[in-house]
Order: C-alpha cells, then sequence, then structure tokens
C-alpha cells in the first residue's frame, strides 16, 4: 500500500512539474473519485485512485467557494506561503512533499497548487 502511495505522489510531482512549463492559468491539480479502481496484482481490494487532472484557476476556485470538504495544498515554498496562500490550506513545500503527502487529509477534492504561471 506504501508503494502504491508513493507511486501516486510520484505521479503528482511529475504533473506538478510539467504543469509548471506550461503557458496557461496557475496550475491546479484535483484528485476526484473513479468510476473503475484500477487493477493491482494484489489479493486484497485496492482502493479507487484516479491520477491528478490539470483544472483551471476558475474551476479551483468554484471548488473553493462551494465545497467546504476539499483540500488545498500549497507546494511553494514556505516563505510564498507565509507571504499570501488560500484560506485554510496545507503548506506542503514541494521538496518535502514525498516525505509528507501523508498529512493530506483523504478527501474527494484534494487540490494540490503552486506558484508557476507559464
Amino acid at each position: 500500500m506504501k508503494r502504491y502511495l508513493i507511486s501516486i505522489c510520484a505521479a503528482l510531482i511529475v504533473f506538478i512539474l510539467v504543469s509548471c512549463g506550461s503557458n496557461s492559468e496557475p496550475a491546479a491539480t484535483t484528485v476526484t473519485p473513479s468510476p473503475t479502481p484500477i487493477e493491482t496484482p494484489s489479493p486484497t481490494p485496492s482502493p479507487t485512485v484516479v491520477l491528478p487532472a490539470k483544472i483551471s484557476l476558475s474551476a479551483a476556485k468554484t471548488i473553493l467557494d462551494t465545497d467546504k470538504t476539499a483540500v488545498f495544498v500549497d507546494v511553494r515554498d514556505k516563505t510564498d506561503y507565509d507571504k499570501e496562500h488560500i484560506p485554510g490550506a496545507i503548506s506542503i513545500p514541494f521538496e518535502e512533499f514525498q516525505d509528507q503527502y501523508s498529512e493530506i487529509p483523504l478527501r474527494p477534492q484534494i487540490i494540490i497548487y503552486s506558484g508557476c504561471y507559464g
């Protein structure tokens, strides 16, 4: 299970790095429930996991305004987080993400954002 979660986090990190190189709105990521569970060779039931999807800034704002259970994770460095951040956002700097991702509450919507504005 731990290896499975590390793989998910690695996919999130790759997605964030790729998003930082785009010429679009600020990078934001959401994880939502999948209609089909991912198959694993394990005999135990596997959790439903969806790879991250890039969403627009306006979609992230809508989630912030309407879904009070959504979790926002700021992966910028602590200095930038301290200057300004989304109210209620969790700060997990990108460099520490692999070690601290377990601090993210499991919710249907987890939005991971950074300061990359292409």
